[in-house]
């Protein structure tokens, strides 16, 4: 899971966002969004058509979920940090999914937790 802050949203933004995180890990198969309205825009539209990936909407509570976090924590990159290494329904965490490991944080783990392991996503 890839999140961005930006202060700034205007379907432009927005897709020099996903530019920039393309660039360090690729185009996914799936971009997830909330329901805002750059996402409907045929400028969107058309630049997920030429970059090959699928949009799909999240459910209102994960993004609740992200947005609350943001706001209420002192640091929300700490909290984003915090979030990732954490395992979701699958049983693995965003970091995970992404990068094959746990990243490390502030949060009490086993050592052995952060050794690198790929996940087979079939």
């Amino acid at each position: 899971m890839k999140i961005a802050k930006l202060d700034i949203v205007t379907c432009s933004d927005v897709i020099d966002q996903l530019k920039s995180i393309f660039t360090r890990h690729g185009i996914p198969e799936t971009v997830v969004s909330d329901n805002c309205p750059q996402y409907a825009a045929q400028e969107f539209v058309k630049f997920a058509e030429n970059q090959g990936f699928t949009h799909v909407i999240s459910s209102q509570r994960e993004v609740q979920t992200i947005k609350n976090l943001l706001k209420k924590s002192a640091d929300p990159y700490n909290a984003l940090l915090s979030y990732r290494a954490i395992p979701v329904e699958c049983g693995y965490s965003p970091s995970d999914l992404l990068m094959g490991r746990q990243v490390p944080t502030k949060i009490l783990v086993v050592p052995s937790i952060l050794e690198l392991h790929w996940v087979d996503s079939k």
